[in-house]
């Protein structure tokens, strides 16, 4: 909002979730021909320029597969073998090592992040079904396509990046029975620890809905950390009695105390 003058909040959250934050694409304004043109250029020219070439590959279609799966399944545990079953159905058969290099060489080219899972009980880092997410709200777009119809999907990318770009390490927390989206964690100025546990969901609504993102947050300690469960609604915010604070994903974004 502040480099583009925009005043009205709805507006700069649309263009923002549905562009993103690239600045040569939020310099086209509200010409979203030319966005949309400037954000494939950037993503074809870092993924075949810099990430095909860094990694020696041939025929980038396999790499370009897999970045569609992994934007497609952002928010979602993604197994290795499933990528592979993806490849072979789509006839470019890949080996799970070749696909663990190409994930590895977008997370090194700054197109994904990973957020590894985490046991609510004992705290250790849990090996494989890590999620992961496009850096930027208008590289999944490209990825994927402009849908207006998975706004909590964008919306969980959204609030991981900005946890990230905030200072946080982000996991995903999780037990057999239950998953907390994020774990992020942080050292504050005065060296003390800051952890925040976040569910993020476009609505809370649906009394099922309130109840399954609610639920997570009593297995945790009383005393641990803060709760927080961040929505597109406009009603029903505030303190939960499982001592969880419901915030508007436009307060939470822009102001300070939030963050």
């Amino acid at each position: 909002m502040d480099y583009t003058g925009i005043t009205d909040r709805t507006e700069a959250f649309e263009r923002y979730i549905r562009y993103g934050g690239l600045p040569p694409v939020v310099d086209q304004g509200a010409n979203q021909a030319l966005a949309s043109t400037v954000l494939s250029g950037i993503y074809d020219t870092v993924l075949v320029r810099d990430v095909a070439t860094h990694l020696q590959i041939r025929n980038p279609m396999a790499l370009n597969d897999v970045a569609r799966y992994l934007a497609s399944t952002s928010g979602s545990p993604v197994s290795i073998t499933n990528i592979e079953n993806r490849l072979k159905s789509a006839h470019r058969p890949t080996s799970n090592l070749t696909i663990e290099r190409y994930i590895q060489g977008l997370l090194d080219a700054y197109l994904f992040h990973r957020a590894q899972r985490r046991d609510l009980r004992g705290g250790q880092i849990l090996q494989g079904l890590s999620k992961y997410y496009p850096a930027d709200p208008g590289i999944r777009n490209t990825l994927l396509g402009f849908s207006d119809s998975d706004y909590g999907f964008a919306l969980e990318n959204l609030v991981h990046n900005e946890l990230l770009a905030a200072g946080f390490h982000v996991t995903v927390g999780r037990t057999d029975r239950t998953e907390i989206d994020f774990i992020a964690e942080r050292i504050q100025p005065d060296m003390s620890k800051r952890t925040l546990y976040v569910q993020v969901s476009a609505s809370l609504m649906d009394t099922a809905t309130r109840e399954r993102e609610m639920k997570p947050f009593r297995s945790l300690p009383a005393q641990e950390g803060e709760r927080i469960i961040i929505t597109l609604d406009t009603i029903g915010l505030g303190r939960t009695e499982e001592g969880a604070d419901v915030v508007n994903a436009l307060d939470w974004l822009t102001t300070q105390a939030y963050r």
